[in-house]
Order: structure tokens, then C-alpha cells, then sequence
């Protein structure tokens, strides 16, 4: 993660139209964003086992922003990892248990969201690279 704002949050052709400007995001219409990240950048990925996707559906907080099937969200997840291969950034995929997930967030006080599930795939990640 870059400590830096560095454009809109939300993602072309997944948030809105692609060849389109965020429209939750006008200031960052048309402008460039960085082309590449810093090289000591690492995305983590949050990923989930197949067999445990009916019980993340059934703990998570934003169940309304996540597919119905695994089948459907790792179909999103190979796009997102092809995109980031065909740009040379790195990634790493962290799987998540779903106990591990409402543990963590029970903890932090927080519910199990995008964000709280982005967090600890962070922090793991973090944790393996060290």
C-alpha cells in the first residue's frame, strides 16, 4: 500500500463503465494516475477457499456486494490478477479462513466487510514477507 492518494478507489469496468470517468470521483477525471507502483509495493489479494464461500456469505457484513457463487467471484478474481500480471505488479494471494476473519474483526471491532477482509489479507501478507 502507497501511504499517498494516488486516484479514485473505485475500478474501471468493475464500479463503472469501462472507457468512462468514476462518477463517485469526478476531481480524478482525466488525470493519469501513477503508471506503476513503488517497487517495494505488494498487493495482497484476499482469497477463499471454495468450500467455505457459503459461510463467508453468511458472516459478512456487505454479503449484498459479494457474487452468490465462488465460481462467479473467483471468475472476477482470475481478471483482476490477469490485469495486474499484464502491468508487471506484483501480488500475492492470501487465503482467509472464515473463523480467522470473524476472529480478527471481533477483535479490531469492526465488521466483517471488503475492508476489514482487505486489512488482514494486508497484514498477512506483511506477516509472510518478512
Amino acid at each position: 500500500m502507497t501511504e499517498e492518494i494516488n486516484g479514485c478507489p473505485h475500478e474501471e469496468g468493475l464500479d463503472y463503465p469501462l472507457g468512462q470517468v468514476c462518477p463517485k470521483c469526478p476531481f480524478w477525471a482525466n488525470r493519469q494516475r501513477p503508471l506503476e507502483p513503488p517497487a517495494t509495493v505488494l498487493t495482497a489479494i484476499a482469497t477463499y477457499r471454495q468450500d467455505q464461500w457459503e459461510a463467508l456469505l453468511a458472516a459478512a457484513a456487505d454479503r449484498d456486494k459479494l457474487e452468490d457463487t465462488w465460481e462467479e467471484w473467483n471468475a472476477g478474481l482470475e481478471k483482476l490478477i490477469a490485469r495486474l500480471e499484464a502491468r508487471s505488479i506484483p501480488y500475492l494471494r492470501v487465503l482467509l479462513d472464515v473463523e480467522e476473519i470473524e476472529q480478527f474483526c471481533e477483535e479490531q471491532g469492526i465488521p466483517n466487510d471488503a475492508k476489514a477482509r482487505s486489512i488482514l489479507a494486508i497484514r498477512k501478507a506483511e506477516q509472510n514477507t518478512q
